[in-house]
């Protein structure tokens, strides 16, 4: 009876069944390739987000090994301020002191630069910024 439809002309029942007998063919092919399509997605999803996260993280601590370094260097410098010779003078001159203290801000100026360009590029998570600047204000006051 197909066959009958098909030869008399009735285009759209005919054009319909030969797509159904073309794409029963076809299914196993088309099925595999949305398969393949999926998995190299979510693949390539995962390996850019991981990689992502642990350049984050890679910048993060490089980041806060610098800020410690610049905290001990300011300590240090504190200390040195204190001490004394035997006479009672100051080991360290004010010109001293006053160079030590500007490169230690020059660092700390410079780091603070890097970090707010790394945020804004992405290279920093936003809420780790965010907490981050956060915890060094309050840091900063009580030093």
């Amino acid at each position: 009876m197909a066959a009958d439809v098909c030869a008399d002309g009735a285009g759209a029942a005919c054009s319909l069944l030969a797509f159904a007998s073309r794409w029963k063919d076809v299914m196993p092919l088309v099925g595999s390739l949305i398969v393949a399509t999926t998995a190299a997605t979510v693949a390539f999803l995962a390996t850019w987000r991981l990689n992502k996260v642990m350049k984050q993280t890679e910048v993060f601590l490089k980041f806060t090994e610098r800020y410690h370094n610049i905290m001990l260097a300011k300590h240090q410098l504190e200390l040195r301020s204190d001490e004394k010779n035997a006479d009672g003078t100051p080991k360290l001159g004010d010109k001293q002191k006053e160079k030590e203290a500007y490169e230690l801000y020059r660092q700390y100026f410079g780091l603070m630069f890097d970090e707010f360009f790394a945020y804004s590029r992405g290279f920093l998570a936003p809420d780790l910024f965010v907490e981050w600047m956060m915890w060094r204000a309050t840091m900063n006051t009580k030093c």
